[in-house]
């Protein structure tokens, strides 16, 4: 059905479509697909929303008309860059709106579409919604490679439960909605080597070790409706995650990195409904944090490498460090610490004017916005340092034959990762207005 009330090109989501179309990850963002020309993209580690062709990082998402935007790292929305887990959780959901042309001026700092949603609230009846899923290896078919190899059926358990309460707490003028999602994964991740001659070197280096994932989802809401024309909303979310990655392959276990990252944010709304207007205030904080750390910091780096003569015209062995036939295995821990904050406190308040007659109905909508922003940013790259060994042993590299290991031999081959990126703050404070004319 075409909405002739404004020039907006959108697609509504209703509750009954989260409800009843399936999906595996509980994330409603994943309903975004709905709308021509939104793609949603799911990878191992990750998933993003893209439109029109543009990057993740031109869309935007509101929800109760909170800014949700990633403005310091990527992936379009506050939590969804390197993620597994979900920025929200799906129950709280009512319905949303995919905004991908001609969306007004409110709505801010997107290029290719608009993401809105409304939670749910409570009503006079107690109601409650619990789910699980549940998920593990002997559900799903065995890699191709992985089984060519010999290798065991890697480990996966994937969990997902939670609830959803609501009722009254003064009949007709207090209600509350509680919702929270717990998301467990576990995946095996297979190291092993391309040059088998040399697993007695690393024999408990290989194998599967498992990688998990973890998030905590909560949001709360309170809805108190003063009077006919008077109500106020309080909402709040926290969400938390963790993750394990970056081990397999020729990585070892010690080369695992865990991603950790958190959101919190407080909206407090106020709606005065006028005779032929509608005013609509809301005070917001938001605070999200990404914070890979490398689980063995303390532990350098080591890189184990075949070397190649690097002139087989001059007798002996021509040693460069820069002249390797194959990596052999990575142990030790990274060198890539970072811990990247944003934070804002906001004002917004909108007059809304309806029912206007001249040549026609009209409506015309006034905003005003303050918002007060903070980033942090650190960045330990190169903090820890990281070496080359030669797996091989050789006289030429190491002046001594006593180990074929190398004994982790680290002279003066350091790979020169020394340098330091000092951390930064930097507070940004914005003010704006808007004006729309339907």
């Amino acid at each position: 059905m075409a909405d002739t009330r404004t020039s907006e090109v959108a697609t509504n989501v209703s509750r009954t479509q989260i409800d009843t179309l399936p999906q595996i990850s509980r994330n409603f963002l994943n309903f975004a697909a709905l709308a021509p020309g939104v793609r949603v993209t799911e990878g191992e580690t990750e998933r993003t929303i893209t439109a029109g062709g543009q990057p993740a990082s031109a869309i935007n998402v509101f929800i109760d008309g909170q800014n949700q935007k990633s403005t310091i790292v990527d992936g379009g929305v506050a939590g969804q860059d390197d993620s597994r887990g979900n920025p929200f959780p799906q129950g709280a959901v009512q319905e949303f709106r995919v905004v991908s042309q001609n969306f007004k001026a409110e709505y801010e700092q997107a290029g290719s579409a608009i993401i809105t949603a409304v939670t749910r609230s409570g009503s006079n009846a107690f109601e409650g919604e619990v789910f699980a899923t549940y998920q593990n290896e002997e559900w799903i078919q065995q890699d191709y490679f992985s089984e060519l190899r010999g290798a065991d059926q890697p480990e996966l358990t994937r969990e997902q439960y939670g609830f959803v309460l609501s009722g009254p707490i003064i009949e007709d003028t207090l209600h509350f909605l509680a919702s929270y999602e717990r998301k467990d994964e576990t995946r095996s991740a297979q190291t092993f080597l391309t040059r088998p001659e040399y697993e007695p070197l690393f024999t408990d280096q290989l194998g599967n070790f498992a990688t998990p994932f973890e998030q905590d989802l909560f949001f709360g809401k309170l809805s108190w409706q003063v009077n006919d024309r008077n109500r106020i909303e309080l909402t709040g979310t926290w969400r938390e995650e963790s993750d394990i990655r970056d081990v397999g392959g020729q990585n070892g276990p010690e080369r695992a990195t865990q991603i950790n990252g958190e959101t919190r944010s407080i909206v407090l709304r106020h709606q005065y409904q006028g005779d032929n207007f509608l005013n609509e205030m809301a005070l917001d904080y938001f605070n999200y944090t990404y914070n890979p750390t490398a689980l063995n910091f303390d532990t350098y780096g080591a890189e184990y490498a075949v070397f190649r003569d690097n002139d087989v015209n001059t007798p002996g062995f021509q040693f460069n460090v820069f002249n390797r036939e194959a990596t052999v295995f990575t142990l030790g821990g990274r060198s890539d610490n970072q811990n990247i904050e944003q934070e804002s406190i906001t004002f917004r308040n909108d007059l809304t004017f309806t029912n206007i007659e001249w040549n026609g109905e009209h409506t015309i909508k006034l905003g005003f916005k303050y918002s007060d922003q903070s980033y942090f940013v650190n960045k330990e790259f190169g903090r820890n340092p990281q070496f080359w060994f030669d797996v091989d042993g050789r006289p030429e590299i190491n002046g001594s034959t006593e180990s074929r290991f190398a004994s982790r031999w680290a002279q003066r081959w350091r790979r020169p990762t020394s340098r330091t990126r000092s951390s930064a703050c930097i507070s940004r404070t914005t003010g704006a207005s808007q004006i729309g004319w339907s």
